[in-house]
């Protein structure tokens, strides 16, 4: 992260808005299960037109609004009017285009594959789909950062089409000539989508930085950070991996995105924060061994003390697959062993009041862990993200911490493996 001594060049009434009402990660993820699609070998379905058609069931699912309307409708309420109708009208005119052409060579390729007519049609979508990811691109930079889980989904659905032209090149008759105008598709996209993504998220970091608070700045950078790992840098990854690897083959990804935090924000926690992405470090960003990121398999407990009757959470120890454990907090009061037993986080609850008084963890195979207990009325948060797991967690106390207390928390996901 480079923080750059620069002013910010929004009005102080855009500044307002979107600081009083900043995005963070949230717990949606529309392109989750594209993404875990392509992860989990979409090539693998061995004939093109079934293969095309679950593309177009990914991306515009029957009975439902498609990816991109989901979208939008989250962020409705962060985008200008006026950009918002210009938006819904490429929903409705080009998105809706491309989803009539896609349907239409799948089926083409379901009844005829190899055909002239089919291969032609596929070739014509091909290039139609040529700088279509610029559509949501093509704003002002902080409608564009808003924007980036619609771009994100626009370059999985090229890079997926291309892609699945070049693995199932003979069933649909393509040349040499057209498989090497496939991959410089995909190579440009490859590219321009990473220097893309990663300009405006330090764009954004920076003006971030500028604007907040000390107060604030915690809380602010996370959710940059969070906003744009979660739907612009993973999207970025998959289609790296479908450039450099065969359609069929599994893979896993291993962007760790940030949660917002939850308590009194502590100086550690805003250290946690401010700390660039490569220099992220256990508890809150796992170590990645190859494709593998070290996972949580223990969880020890401490409940500290008792305040109207109620043990309150004083601390937590991680243990890692590869024996590295963090201390969170301290080692106060009760003490409780949590085995995973090869199960992943699905969600973490937490209570707290001023203080942490509670984190509740449900696995995916549904135990569930409670260190402490917090009030009826307690401050409540719940971190989940489909098709993600929960791949770190952080504790803080500082000096003026209450003994035996911790003072504030937040997590960390990362997708679902597809290779374990």
């Amino acid at each position: 992260m480079k923080l750059l001594e620069l002013k910010s060049v929004y009005s102080e009434q855009e500044q307002e808005r979107f600081y009083t009402r900043s995005i963070s990660l949230g717990d949606w993820d529309y392109s989750a299960i594209i993404k875990s699609s392509v992860m989990f070998g979409l090539g693998q379905i061995p004939v093109v037109g079934k293969a095309l058609s679950t593309i177009v069931g990914l991306f515009w699912p029957k009975n439902e609004k498609d990816v991109w309307q989901k979208s939008l409708d989250e962020l409705r309420e962060y985008i200008d009017n006026q950009i918002l109708a210009t938006i819904q009208g490429i929903l409705n005119g080009e998105l809706r285009e491309i989803q009539k052409k896609m349907e239409y060579v799948a089926r083409l390729l379901e009844e005829s594959p190899g055909s002239p007519e089919a291969c032609s049609e596929y070739k014509n979508l091909q290039f139609y789909l040529v700088g279509k990811d610029e559509k949501f691109r093509s704003f002002d930079e902080l409608t564009n950062y808003k924007l980036m889980p619609m771009y994100a989904s626009m370059i999985l659905l090229q890079a997926s089409y291309w892609k699945m032209g070049i693995d199932k090149k003979d069933q649909i008759g393509l040349s040499s000539i057209d498989l090497n105008s496939l991959k410089n598709h995909i190579d440009d996209l490859a590219d321009s989508s990473r220097n893309y993504i990663n300009r405006i998220y330090e764009t954004e970091l920076d003006r971030t930085y500028e604007n907040s608070r000390p107060d604030e700045v915690a809380n602010n950078m996370f959710a940059v950070r969070g906003y744009s790992l979660l739907h612009g840098v993973e999207a970025v990854e998959v289609v790296k991996n479908i450039r450099d690897l065969d359609f069929d083959k599994r893979f896993n990804i291993n962007v760790i995105s940030y949660s917002t935090a939850v308590g009194t924000i502590t100086g550690g926690m805003i250290a946690q924060a401010l700390t660039p992405d490569s220099e992220m470090a256990q508890p809150l960003c796992p170590e990645v061994f190859g494709q593998q990121a070290n996972r949580i398999v223990q969880i020890i407990g401490y409940s500290g003390p008792r305040i109207n009757s109620l043990f309150r959470i004083g601390g937590l120890e991680i243990i890692y697959e590869n024996g590295d454990s963090s201390l969170l907090g301290e080692r106060v009061g009760n003490r409780d062993v949590f085995d995973l037993n090869g199960s992943l986080i699905k969600t973490v609850e937490m209570r707290y009041q001023g203080l942490m008084d509670e984190v509740k963890f449900t696995l995916f195979d549904g135990r569930v862990m409670q260190v402490g207990q917090g009030e009826s009325y307690s401050g409540y948060v719940k971190y989940e993200v489909e098709g993600h797991y929960i791949s770190g967690v952080f504790l803080s106390r500082d000096r003026a911490t209450y003994p035996g207390r911790t003072s504030t928390a937040s997590v960390s996901f990362n997708m679902v493996p597809a290779i374990t």
